[in-house]
Order: C-alpha cells, then sequence, then structure tokens
C-alpha cells in the first residue's frame, strides 16, 4: 500500500509545482511562436522516449 501512495506523491507533487510555475511564470515568459519553437515543441517528447527506450534496452 505504501508502494502506490509513494508511485502517487512521486506523480503529484512534480505535476503541482510544474503547474504553480507555469500560473506564476508562465506570463513573464511568452515566447514568440517561430517554426522552430513548434518542431521542438513536436518531436522533442518522442525524440528523448525513443532514446530513452534505445538507452534501457
Amino acid at each position: 500500500m505504501s508502494d502506490q501512495i509513494g508511485l502517487l506523491l512521486k506523480m503529484l507533487l512534480p505535476s503541482v509545482a510544474i503547474s504553480i510555475a507555469i500560473h506564476y511564470l508562465g506570463a513573464s515568459f511568452t515566447p514568440v511562436p517561430t517554426t522552430s519553437i513548434v518542431l521542438v515543441a513536436v518531436f522533442l517528447p518522442s525524440s528523448v522516449l525513443a532514446v530513452w527506450l534505445w538507452w534501457s534496452r
């Protein structure tokens, strides 16, 4: 049971911290939407996941 609570806290606490950071710091950081930023935002998560899966093999 404590493993489930630990997992829940590991997922919940960073999520809350990121949400608070976006709420308070997001207004001061507004990047200009360029093609390169959009491409990084689209391809970075899948690229990181692919490298992570390849590395853990």
